[in-house]
């Protein structure tokens, strides 16, 4: 099944291509894999919530996690 990984934030980016994945839980370990790689490699930024939110195939959430918000300087 295709999942599909949307990035929220201040601004929405929508995940149109999605990723191959062969149940929901693999979906999930990999939304935080990317959260853990997008917050290891984002630059400072103001203190906000971002969240990456894992939808199906039929549009269905079936997951989301935080980005942790780094304080700017």
């Amino acid at each position: 099944m295709r999942y599909f990984f949307h990035l929220d934030n201040e601004n929405q980016i929508e995940d149109d291509e999605g990723v191959e994945c062969k149940s929901a839980n693999e979906a999930c370990e990999y939304a935080r894999q990317v959260a853990f790689e997008l917050d290891a490699h984002k630059p400072e930024a103001p203190n906000h919530l971002s969240r990456i939110r894992v939808t199906d195939e039929d549009g269905k959430e079936v997951f989301r996690t935080l980005l942790k918000a780094k304080l700017g300087s």
